[in-house]
């Protein structure tokens, strides 16, 4: 059974959608402490038997409880992957904001981008946002960065001497 967010990459057959499913499963588990296929194919905008028809395979993957007529559930790993997901789409969110990308349209393609980047790529962009978010103020690249957008131009302070 797949264990990591990797691992369920590399699954063939293994779609963006189920993992939608895994993130939609995780969020109303948190909401409302359950989640039915009536609450799943609400919130997915999808009828009632395809979402029967994902979670049947998601079980097969060993990732969600599912029996027919009862609530459904993540696995142990069902949920380090949606919470992986979860922590990736922050991570991309934050930093597409960072670089001056307007929150609305960050959440949308954080929540595209998730889905289609290798998983080492997001742990790297991981690494690189946490420090960013924990780094001295000094040197103030950030800002001169957003100075940069506005003018087009690298601040005085900034030029290299030729």
């Amino acid at each position: 059974m797949p264990r990591t967010l990797m691992e369920v990459k590399c699954l063939k057959g293994f779609t963006k959608a189920m993992e939608q499913y895994l993130e939609t499963i995780y969020d109303l588990q948190r909401e409302k402490g359950s989640a039915g296929v009536t609450d799943i194919a609400e919130k997915r905008g999808v009828k009632a038997p395809s979402v029967t028809y994902v979670l049947r395979k998601l079980k097969k993957l060993g990732l969600v409880n599912y029996e027919r007529y009862r609530s459904v559930s993540l696995t142990t790993n069902g949920e380090k992957i949606a919470k992986d997901l979860e922590r990736a789409h922050k991570t991309i969110k934050w930093f597409f904001c960072m670089i001056g990308i307007d929150e609305h349209i960050a959440d949308e393609d954080a929540c595209e981008f998730e889905h289609i980047a290798n998983p080492k790529t997001v742990d790297k962009l991981t690494q690189f946002v946490e420090w960013v978010q924990t780094a001295p103020r000094s040197p103030r690249w950030l800002e001169h960065f957003k100075e940069y957008q506005e003018s087009g131009e690298h601040p005085e302070e900034c030029r290299q001497s030729e």
